[in-house]
């Protein structure tokens, strides 16, 4: 396997430094633009199909998950960003974990609201009597 594989390259593509791109006179600002645009294009190419698939299938409920789990995570994720930048300078990891946490909690009280609520559809639609038409 060595013969076949320099780990020397693959250490060095993994610590990328992007101070590198001043050689080429390239402002690192950009690098960070264009590497979160190329991450955003790649996410929609990948989750567009599921998307699509999970809005054929009518899962309103699950979508509604997804959208607001997301917009919360990053309204989380940019007032911990906030807070590096303008207040100590340090990332408060627990409180970011308990905010992701309690992102995952709701998710699953919300998938466990809706699958009680279908039950009880379930046996309430059976338990009715048939209705005879003449």
């Amino acid at each position: 396997m060595k013969e076949w594989v320099d780990w020397n390259v693959i250490s060095k593509w993994l610590e990328f430094d992007i101070g590198t791109f001043a050689i080429l006179g390239i402002d690192p600002s950009y690098v960070h633009f264009l590497l979160s645009f190329l991450l955003l294009a790649a996410g929609v190419w990948l989750f567009e199909p599921v998307m699509l698939w999970l809005i054929n299938a009518n899962w309103k409920r699950l979508l509604t998950f997804l959208v607001i789990s997301l917009a919360v995570t990053n309204l989380l994720i940019s007032i911990q960003l906030y807070q590096v930048v303008k207040m100590n300078g340090s990332i408060a990891e627990e409180a970011l974990a308990f905010q992701l946490l309690a992102v995952i909690c709701f998710g699953a009280c919300y998938t466990l609201y809706a699958l009680v609520r279908q039950i009880f559809r379930y046996f309430s639609k059976n338990s009715r009597p048939a209705v005879k038409r003449w």
